[in-house]
């Protein structure tokens, strides 16, 4: 990693998009603060363990954040069942970056939003207008380096960093339909895992 050189606040789950990005903003020189959000969502202790590695590895401190159960939604994220969203959600955590980075004089926040199944909370759009909002109240910017890109360009970019692919794929957790560590196999973005895990093993 390179030297220090400056500060941002990342959203952090533990989840392959965001431990990229953490890996990314560390090599780019900066000294991180990651926030990671608990909500009810059923992969909790999950994300929690898969975090938890790479913050030790990296001998980084996260701030913890405890929020009410979202217990409104209708998310399979928080629920067990039903559609993937979760309605606002980003919304609410960057709210909280923003509180937490102005507060602590941190001039960036730091999203792993993908451009992939975009939800109305992690498209081009949206990050556009919450900068514009976060800008104007307290002078901090917002950045999304991958919501243009899919999770095989994440994916690309981490080995491109030099990162271990296997490591990456067995210490985050990315499936919306985990419940604790378990994940469930079939959606999406466990298929796309199950994807390189496969491509470089056989190399």
């Amino acid at each position: 990693m390179s030297n220090i050189t400056k500060d941002a606040v990342i959203l952090y789950s533990g989840g392959m998009d965001s431990t990229v990005l953490l890996h990314d903003l560390l090599k780019q020189g900066y000294r991180v603060h990651p926030l990671f959000f608990s909500y009810g969502q059923g992969a909790t202790f999950g994300e929690k363990v898969k975090a938890s590695y790479w913050l030790t590895k990296y001998n980084i401190n996260a701030h913890l954040i405890f929020l009410p159960k979202m217990d409104w939604t209708s998310s399979s994220t928080v629920k067990g069942s039903g559609t993937e969203y979760v309605e606002a959600r980003n919304v609410i955590f960057l709210s909280y970056a923003m509180s937490y980075a102005e507060a602590n004089k941190i001039p960036e926040i730091y999203t792993g939003f993908i451009g992939l199944n975009y939800y109305p909370d992690t498209d081009p759009l949206f990050v556009k207008m919450m900068n514009e909002v976060s800008t104007h109240v307290s002078g901090v910017q917002i950045k999304a380096p991958y919501v243009r890109w899919g999770k095989d360009d994440v994916f690309q970019h981490a080995l491109n960093m030099g990162m271990d692919g296997l490591e990456l794929l067995d210490n985050t957790i990315s499936c919306n339909l985990a419940f604790n560590d378990i994940t469930c196999g079939e959606c999406p973005d466990c298929l796309a895992r199950a994807d390189y895990r496969s491509w470089i093993t056989a190399e």
